[in-house]
C-alpha cells in the first residue's frame, strides 16, 4: 500500500527544472566559484566579477553535496508533499515562498553545512523564477492538483523534455562527475538541518497545520512532543526517582542474600526454644541484635525494630527471675517444731516464726504467681518479636532478590544508564530525532532516485516507513540494513518492568515510595498508547493525498519529442481553460535551446542562462548587490543605492514560485486558444519586489543581466520559423528587441516592428 501511494507522490512533482536541470544550475554556481571564489556574470554585454562573502563561499565549496542538495530544494524538502504543495505555492493565509526562503536563510546562520543549504535553496528559488515562468506559458497555467490534471502533465512532460537535454554536469576543471544519483549523497549534516529547521520546529509547524498537506509533518512532531511531555511530567519523574532510589538502597546495603538468611537461622533456633519455655536465651538474642545492627537503610527497620524488640523483652524477663530467684533463696522455713515440753515456748516460738514465714512465703508465691505470669506474657512477646525478626528477614531477603533482579534486568538491557524511566524516554526522543533525519535524507534520495530508471524512486522512502516508522512506534522490523532503534520498545519495556517490580514489592507497602501498579499502568496506557495511536491515525489518514493518482503513470514515461507533443495536443475534458494546442512544441523547444550534441545550448537557451545568472547573484550581499548597481550605472533612490536595505536579491522577492513573471506586480495573463477571455492572475511578487525591476533601474539592471524572450518559441514564433500561435488579441508581446515589456500595456515591441517599415518607406 505504501509503495503504491509513493509512487502517487513522486508523480505528481511539480517543479518547473527537472531535479537534474536544478542540479546543473548549481554546479555552475560551485564552477564559477571554485575558479577564484568570485562570481562572473554578463552584465550589459560585458563580463563582471563580484566578490561573495568570505562565510558562504567557504561554506559552498566545503559543503558541495549540501548546496546542491539546497538547489534541489522545495522539490524534496523537507519532503516531496510539503515542498510542493505549502513552499512552493505559499499558504493562502500564511508564509509565502518568500518567509521561507528568509526563515531559511537566517536559520542557517553559523551552520556551515545550513548556510550552504540555504544558498542551494535561494538558487532553486531564482532557477523557479524563470523556469515556472517559461513552462506556465506553454502549458497554460500553474502547477495546481485542486481543479484538473492535464496542466499538470503538460508540466511534468516539459520539465522532462527540458531534463532530457541538460547538459552532463562537469566541474571548473571540465572533468565530467557523472550521473546526479551518483555524485550526490544526502549526509548526516543536511538531513539535521533540515529536520531542525523545516519539521521539528515549532514556527513551521504552527505553518504546516494550516495547508491541507503538512499534517502528516505535523503529526510526527506531535508525537515528538509528547514524548517532551512525558520527559516532564512529574508522575514519570516519581516513577523515575523510586527507582533510582530503589536500586541505590539496594546498592548500599551490605545485607546479601546469606547474611539474610543467617538472621532467619538465627529466628529459628530461638522460637522454638521459647516455645519449650526456655528462659535464658538472651546470648541468643544478643547474637540476633548484633546480625541485624549494621542495618541503616529504611528498606529494613523493620528487621532492626523487631531485634529491639527482642532485646527489650529479654532484658524485662531476666530481671523477674533475678528478684524471684532472690526471694526464693532468703526465707526457707523448717519442715516441722518438735514439742519439747522441757521448752514449751520454744515451740510456740518455732511455730510461730514458721507462721511467719509461711505468710512471708505466701505473699512471695503470690509475687511469684505474678511474676510468672508477667514473664509468660513477655515470653509471647519475646516470641512474637523472634518471629517478627525471622519473618522481616525473609522479606528483606525477597525484596533484595526482587531489587536485584530488576537492577540486572535493567543493566542489561539499558546499560549503565541511572535513570531508568526518564533515560529510555529520553532515547525515544533522539530515535525520532534520528528517524526524521532520516526521512529528510530519504526523501531527497527518492528524488535522486528518479533520474536513474535503474532505481527505484519509491524504495528509499518505503524502506524508511519500514525501518524507522515502524521503529520509533515501538513495532520490531528485522530487516536486513536496518539501523535498529529500540527506544520506544525500551520505554514500553522499562515502564512495564517497573510495573511488575511494583507489583512484586506490594507486600512492602508505602514504605519504597513507588506507585501503585494500577498507576503506572494507567499512565502507560493514557500517555504512550495514546501517543502512538494518534501518530498512526494521521499518518494513515494523511501520509498523502489522492488527488495525485491521476498523473502516477506520467512518472515513468520517457519523454521524448513525440511524448511532448502528444500531451500538448491532448483536448480537455470540459475546456474550461482553453488552453493552446502545441502539436509540434518539441521542435520549438528544441529551436529555443539551440541544441549541439544532444543538450541545450547554456548561453543561448534563456531560460537555463537567466536561472543560472540569478542563482549566482543570490549569493550576494548588500555589499556585493551595491558593487553591481554601481557597475550597472543604476541610478540611486533617495541619494544611495537602490540595494542600500537589500541583503539578498531573492530571499524577499518572491510570493510564489509557482506562478510566473514574479518580477512583475501584475503578471501578463496567460495565452489561450483563440477567442476565449483572458484570466488575470494574481500578483506573484512578494511586497517587497524584485529589486533589479525597480523601473529606475531596470534597463540597467535586470534587461542588461538576463536574457529573453523566455519562450520564443510561443513569443516570437516567426522568428524560429514557426507559425504564430498566439491569438493577435493576446496583450503581452515580448520581442527579441525588448524582451521584458513593462506591462501587459506595455506595446513598445509594436514600435519596434514599425520601424523597418517606416524605414523602407522614407527610404
Amino acid at each position: 500500500m505504501l509503495a503504491g501511494l509513493l509512487g502517487i507522490l513522486f508523480a505528481g512533482n511539480a517543479c518547473a527544472f527537472t531535479l537534474g536541470t536544478h542540479v546543473w544550475v548549481g554546479q555552475q554556481v560551485i564552477n564559477d566559484l571554485a575558479d577564484d571564489g568570485k562570481i562572473t556574470i554578463v552584465l550589459q554585454g560585458k563580463p563582471v566579477t563580484l566578490e561573495v562573502p568570505a562565510h558562504v563561499r567557504s561554506a559552498i565549496l566545503a559543503n558541495q553535496t549540501e548546496f546542491l542538495l539546497g538547489n534541489i530544494g522545495p522539490d524534496s524538502a523537507p519532503d516531496i508533499l510539503v515542498g510542493q504543495t505549502i513552499v512552493h505555492p505559499g499558504i493562502e493565509d500564511g508564509w509565502k515562498t518568500n518567509d521561507w526562503l528568509r526563515f531559511l536563510l537566517n536559520s542557517a546562520r553559523g551552520n556551515a553545512a545550513g548556510t550552504a543549504y540555504a544558498y542551494g535553496y535561494l538558487g532553486h528559488a531564482s532557477a523557479d523564477m524563470f523556469a515556472h515562468t517559461y513552462v506556465n506559458q506553454y502549458a497554460g497555467d500553474i502547477f495546481d492538483l485542486a481543479d484538473e490534471t492535464l496542466v499538470e502533465q503538460r508540466h511534468i512532460a516539459l520539465e522532462g523534455f527540458i531534463g532530457r537535454l541538460t547538459p552532463p554536469l562537469r566541474d571548473h576543471t571540465g572533468r565530467q562527475l557523472g550521473a546526479v544519483r551518483a555524485l550526490i549523497k544526502p549526509s548526516d549534516a543536511f538531513g539535521t538541518f533540515v529536520r531542525d529547521t523545516l519539521v521539528l520546529n515549532d514556527t513551521v509547524q504552527e505553518q504546516y497545520s494550516r495547508g491541507k498537506y503538512g499534517r502528516h509533518l505535523a503529526a510526527y512532531h506531535a508525537y515528538r512532543k509528547s514524548i517532551d511531555a512525558m520527559v516532564a511530567n512529574p508522575a514519570w519523574n516519581q516513577l523515575d526517582v523510586a527507582v533510582v532510589r530503589l536500586f541505590a538502597s539496594n546498592w548500599g546495603v551490605a545485607l546479601s542474600s546469606n547474611d539474610a538468611q543467617k538472621i532467619i537461622d538465627k529466628a529459628n533456633v530461638i522460637i522454638p526454644k521459647v516455645q519449650a519455655g526456655e528462659d535464658r536465651i538472651q546470648s541468643l538474642a544478643n547474637d540476633l541484635v548484633n546480625a541485624t545492627q549494621h542495618l541503616d537503610d529504611a528498606l529494613f527497620s523493620g528487621v532492626k525494630t523487631a531485634t529491639q524488640t527482642v532485646f527489650s523483652v529479654e532484658q524485662e524477663i531476666l530481671q523477674l527471675h533475678l528478684q524471684i530467684s532472690s526471694k526464693e533463696s532468703e526465707l526457707r522455713r523448717k519442715a516441722s517444731c518438735p514439742k519439747k515440753w522441757q521448752d514449751p515456748f520454744g515451740y510456740h516460738a518455732c511455730q510461730k516464726a514458721n507462721d511467719v514465714i509461711d505468710s512471708i512465703n505466701g505473699s512471695v508465691n503470690a509475687a511469684l504467681g505474678s511474676l510468672n505470669g508477667k514473664l509468660a506474657a513477655k515470653r509471647q512477646q519475646l516470641l512474637q518479636a523472634s518471629i517478627a525478626v525471622r519473618d522481616a528477614a525473609v522479606a528483606s531477603q525477597k525484596l533484595v532478590q526482587i531489587v536485584s533482579n530488576a537492577a540486572i534486568d535493567f543493566s542489561q538491557r539499558m546499560g549503565q544508564n541511572t535513570s531508568p524511566i526518564k533515560g529510555p524516554l529520553m532515547g525515544w526522543r533522539n530515535d525520532v530525532d534520528v528517524a526524521m533525519r532520516e526521512y529528510v535524507k530519504a526523501t531527497s534520495q527518492s528524488l535522486l532516485n528518479s533520474t536513474d530508471r535503474a532505481a527505484s524512486a519509491t524504495e528509499p522512502l518505503s524502506r524508511w516507513f519500514d525501518c524507522y516508522h515502524m521503529s520509533i512506534l515501538g513495532v520490531a522490523q528485522e530487516l536486513s540494513g536496518c539501523e535498529l532503534r529500540d527506544g520506544a520498545r525500551n520505554v514500553v519495556w522499562a515502564v512495564d518492568r517497573a510495573l511488575k517490580l511494583a507489583e512484586d514489592l506490594a507486600f512492602a507497602g508505602d514504605l519504597l515510595g513507588l506507585p501503585t501498579p494500577s498507576e503506572i499502568r494507567a499512565w502507560r496506557d493514557e500517555q504512550i498508547a495514546s501517543a502512538k495511536d494518534r501518530l498512526m491515525a494521521e499518518i494513515f489518514d494523511r501520509l498523502l493525498p489522492r488527488e495525485l493518482q491521476d498523473i502516477l503513470a506520467l512518472f515513468s514515461k520517457d519523454m521524448d519529442d513525440a511524448a511532448l507533443n502528444d500531451y500538448f495536443s491532448r483536448p480537455e475534458r470540459h475546456n474550461d481553460k482553453n488552453l493552446l494546442m502545441i502539436p509540434d512544441l518539441a521542435a520549438r523547444v528544441r529551436a529555443e535551446m539551440r541544441v549541439t550534441d544532444g543538450a541545450f545550448d547554456p548561453q543561448r537557451y534563456a531560460v537555463a542562462y537567466n536561472a543560472v545568472v540569478l542563482a549566482k547573484l543570490s549569493l550576494l550581499d548588500t555589499a556585493g548587490l551595491v558593487a553591481l548597481g554601481q557597475l550597472a550605472g543604476a541610478a540611486p533612490e533617495a541619494g544611495r543605492s537602490v540595494f542600500a536595505q537589500t541583503d539578498n536579491v531573492i530571499a524577499d522577492a518572491i510570493a510564489s514560485i509557482d506562478g510566473n513573471h514574479q518580477w512583475m506586480a501584475v503578471p501578463p495573463p496567460r495565452p489561450n486558444a483563440v477567442g476565449a477571455p483572458y484570466a488575470q492572475p494574481a500578483s506573484y511578487a512578494a511586497p517587497a519586489g524584485f529589486v533589479p525591476w525597480r523601473p529606475a533601474v531596470r534597463s540597467a539592471l535586470f534587461r542588461g543581466l538576463f536574457k529573453g524572450p523566455l519562450s520564443s518559441g510561443i513569443d516570437v514564433a516567426g522568428e524560429l520559423g514557426f507559425p504564430t500561435l498566439l491569438p493577435s488579441d493576446y496583450p503581452y508581446r515580448p520581442c527579441s528587441g525588448y524582451p521584458f515589456p513593462d506591462s501587459a500595456a506595455d506595446q513598445a515591441c509594436q514600435g519596434i516592428k514599425i520601424v523597418p517599415v517606416l524605414q523602407l518607406l522614407l527610404d
